[in-house]
């Protein structure tokens, strides 16, 4: 008998077949990691689609040790020497075999437009709706005189605050670095910058480099792969996310808040409002780095020979 609460849901358009082993495990949340690295992540309903998410009906806790992933299927293993791990309540069998079809495949890739589409009035909205909401340690609080910038709908930039711990203080020079070095469409040096520093499970500046890496595929430019080079580090689940950003692939949440955002879509505050619920600072840091690339990216179009090409 399958364990209750082991439906099936959908399962993302990033992942791939292989044999994957457990790397962490939280109550909503099991992520499985490849020999390779890739990663496959085990979630509830509340966590929801992603380009490597397998969503699964029930209140998350399951005690599945491994996984295999094939075309048609997929196959949970649980430990024989935890029969009581989690919230398992199924029967005797070590084993969850979950076909998987067309209708629970999704697409997460996000709409590409071109750079002419993308004026300066949706990003100053989409910054004033962000900064409204952002709050401490998140990249987005600590930029936040770079966010708003000659933004009109914006907040007036709190001043700047020499308190804090001396991590904390490092932290906000090093994004003030990166700032600079983005606003100079510099995205290879902001990503090496940033790469890996902050706070979180996935740091900070790995977050904020994932919407580096979103904005430029959305805005189709060049040089894309020396620049998600350049992010990689040695954070298993930050490199995941970067690699799907690369391909235009993102969790429901930051996908919701770009497509509302770029779009001018009714639901655009909803959609910002969610994205800063994602972790501590985790959606906070991807917003700052989306909206700063876009600026960069708006900027850089806009000025007579001017190139967005990555240097380095």
């Amino acid at each position: 008998m399958a364990p209750m609460g082991s439906a099936l849901l959908c399962v993302g358009d990033g992942i791939a077949p292989g044999h994957y082993r457990l790397h962490s495990r939280f109550s909503r949340v099991s992520n499985f990691v490849a020999d390779d690295g890739s990663l496959v992540a085990i979630v509830t309903c509340e966590v929801g689609t992603g380009p490597v998410n397998v969503v699964l009906d029930g209140p998350g806790d399951w005690p599945w040790e491994s996984l295999d992933i094939a075309l048609e299927h997929l196959v949970l293993h649980r430990r024989a020497d935890r029969p009581d791990a989690g919230s398992y309540r199924g029967g005797p069998d070590e084993v969850l075999v979950l076909p998987v079809s067309s209708e629970v495949r999704r697409d997460t890739r996000l709409e590409r437009l071109p750079a002419a589409d993308l004026g300066p009035g949706a990003l100053h909205l989409a910054i004033a709706r962000v900064l409204e909401q952002a709050l401490p340690p998140s990249l987005a609080c600590l930029l936040r005189t770079e966010l708003a910038g000659p933004n009109p709908g914006a907040k007036p930039a709190a001043s700047r605050d020499a308190g804090g711990s001396a991590f904390e203080r490092a932290l906000a020079e090093r994004a003030r670095a990166g700032a600079r070095l983005l606003a100079g469409a510099d995205f290879l040096g902001c990503a090496r910058l940033l790469r890996g520093c902050g706070y979180g499970l996935t740091p900070s500046g790995d977050d904020f480099n994932t919407g580096l890496l979103a904005a430029l595929w959305l805005l189709e430019q060049p040089d894309l792969g020396a620049v998600h080079a350049a992010a990689r580090g040695q954070n298993v689940l930050s490199n995941a996310f970067l690699d799907q950003a690369i391909a235009g692939r993102l969790n429901a949440a930051p996908r919701a808040f770009v497509q509302a955002v770029v779009h001018g879509e009714q639901d655009a505050r909803e959609a910002s409002d969610r994205l800063l619920a994602v972790g501590a600072t985790s959606g906070a840091d991807f917003a700052a780095g989306f909206l700063l690339t876009w600026r960069s990216l708006l900027e850089s179009l806009s000025a007579p020979g001017a190139t967005t090409t990555p240097s380095g």
